[in-house]
């Protein structure tokens, strides 16, 4: 059962819908998370946060990923492009997961040569944080794979296997495009 109780009012209210969203997204309740969004986006404001908190911004992410996932490029773009033009305080993997999904929009805009350049983008904020063969740096040269098409991706998808854990529910699914990665 996915349902938020009754909880304070304000910040606390508004991470809890936040989580909640996260969860129900991956529940396949993709517009009820970002209904939740929305409202706990409204919920920090109300409560005096920045819209360019960091607080704030990781809704906006998180919003920005669903669209994508969905499949809905053109409405992710208007979220998604701020936290890609201005990064401001985000954490370095919360930069490779706004260049990651930034990088499936475009893709999914018919823009890939953009798409190609925010996903090596998303490769160098890696830098040497992570090994060749870590999942994240895998799953990144599975997105650029990808551009060129499910059957040119075949060997970077088979080495994303490889890494991720047993559990992944990425193991679940058939990978065509960019939005089953995020």
């Amino acid at each position: 059962d996915l349902s938020v109780k009754a909880a304070p009012s304000g910040a606390p209210q508004a991470m809890a819908r936040h989580a909640w969203a996260a969860a129900a997204a991956r529940a396949g309740r993709a517009d009820e998370a970002l209904g939740a969004l929305d409202t706990a986006r409204q919920g920090l404001l109300a409560a005096g946060f920045a819209p360019t908190s960091l607080s704030v911004r990781r809704i906006q992410l998180l919003a920005g990923r669903i669209q994508v996932r969905e499949g809905r490029a053109q409405a992710a773009q208007p979220v998604l492009q701020p936290l890609h033009d201005e990064p401001g305080d985000l954490p370095p993997a919360e930069r490779v997961l706004v260049a990651e999904a930034w990088g499936c929009a475009l893709t999914l805009s018919g823009r890939a040569a953009e798409a190609r350049g925010a996903y090596q983008a998303a490769v160098s904020q890696l830098g040497r944080a992570v090994g060749p063969d870590h999942p994240t740096r895998l799953r990144l040269a599975a997105q650029l794979a990808l551009l060129d098409g499910p059957a040119a991706a075949a060997a970077a998808l088979q080495s994303l296997a490889v890494a991720l854990a047993s559990d992944s529910p990425l193991h679940a699914v058939a990978i065509t495009d960019c939005r089953a990665l995020l």
